[in-house]
């Protein structure tokens, strides 16, 4: 370049071409300083909200786990009830010794008839017939024990008849049949 006609100026005039120069360059620098400086943090900003917003997602799915593993846990307790609530296959014995021992306690007696059941899927059906005889509140604490068996025992007929006694002073006896519904798995 030619800068000969600087050489002519007076001295203020050369002062002030250089601080107008000067003040270019500054600019010039400064935009494309500043311009850089703006666009990396306009980047690292993005970059940041993109972070912000994964952590957020992980922390759901953290939290979506650990609501899956608390309902999870209390499905498997419902589970076990579920599953104490059918009778054993080839329990059956014991069943019966079950319902003997109730009755045994309540002093009354009883015949049992366990009729063969619906094989189905997953569960089996038995119809179970109980001819029960003994005080009425004998019979009622009999039936207030089936009630608490774990195992489910669906009534589907239930028929309490009193039995006149020939001796006045005996107490009558009351007859009790039940007809219903045992599972099995």
């Amino acid at each position: 370049m030619n800068f000969k006609f600087l050489a002519n100026l007076g001295i203020k005039q050369k002062i002030a071409v250089s601080i107008v120069v000067l003040i270019a360059v500054l600019f010039v620098g400064l935009y494309f300083f500043i311009f850089n400086t703006i666009q990396d943090i306009k980047d690292l900003r993005n970059e940041i909200i993109s972070e912000k917003i994964e952590v957020e997602k992980k922390i759901n799915r953290e939290k979506n786990l650990s609501n899956l593993s608390i309902k999870l846990k209390k499905i498997e307790s419902q589970s076990n009830k579920i599953e104490n609530i059918f009778l054993k296959k080839n329990n059956e014995l014991e069943f019966i010794k079950t319902i003997e021992n109730i009755a045994s306690n309540n002093n009354v007696t009883q015949n049992i008839n366990l009729l063969p059941g619906k094989d189905e899927k997953k569960v089996n059906k038995t119809i179970i017939n109980l001819r029960v005889e003994g005080s009425y509140e004998d019979i009622l604490n009999y039936i207030k024990d089936l009630e608490l068996l774990k195992q489910y025992i669906n009534i589907i007929n239930l028929n309490i008849s009193a039995q006149d006694n020939k001796e006045p002073e005996e107490e009558n006896t009351v007859i009790l049949n039940i007809s219903a519904e045992t599972f099995w798995k």
